[in-house]
């Protein structure tokens, strides 16, 4: 137990980069946790058009330059229930066009609020789906660096 105390006071770092590996080995958990719980309010489907995309600027990490502005592009659409117009910009982006205007998606919307709405596209699919597995990759790789250090020092005292 003692030794164990001694490892982690001398190098902390490594078993904070387990831990945070095993947080990025975790994100495909939640990420289904997070759709099923859309899927359960989001019951009805329509046809939409892309009119538009939306750039938002996210943050990516460089480790030669440091961090820099990175835009990504989401879709908007437009559909229609009971007569009314709504209007969704996707919750998923990419530094790519995934859809083109004029396109026709089928949008998925919660019956009691048609604003609560997301769009339901295998090009948008493949990026989550990307995420799903680039994460944990680097997730397993962070996490086993941080765990083979850790223990090294561990054998070390």
């Amino acid at each position: 137990m003692q030794a164990l105390k001694e490892a982690l006071l001398k190098d902390p770092q490594y078993p904070f980069f387990a831990f945070i590996g095993l947080v990025f080995l975790c994100y495909p958990l939640h990420a289904k946790w997070e759709a099923a719980k859309l899927k359960r309010r989001r019951t009805e489907r329509v046809r939409g058009e892309v009119v538009d995309e939306e750039t938002r600027i996210g943050r990516s990490v460089d480790m030669s330059v440091g961090s820099r502005q990175v835009p990504t592009r989401h879709p908007v659409v437009v559909f229609e229930v009971n007569g009314v117009r709504h209007r969704v910009v996707s919750e998923t982006g990419a530094s790519w066009e995934t859809l083109r205007r004029g396109q026709k998606v089928d949008v998925l919307y919660n019956p009691g609020d048609p604003n609560d709405a997301g769009l339901d596209h295998i090009a948008l699919q493949a990026v989550e789906q990307l995420l799903l597995w680039i994460l944990p990759l680097i997730g397993a790789g962070v996490f086993l660096w941080g765990m083979v250090n850790f223990l090294r020092n561990l054998q070390g005292l």
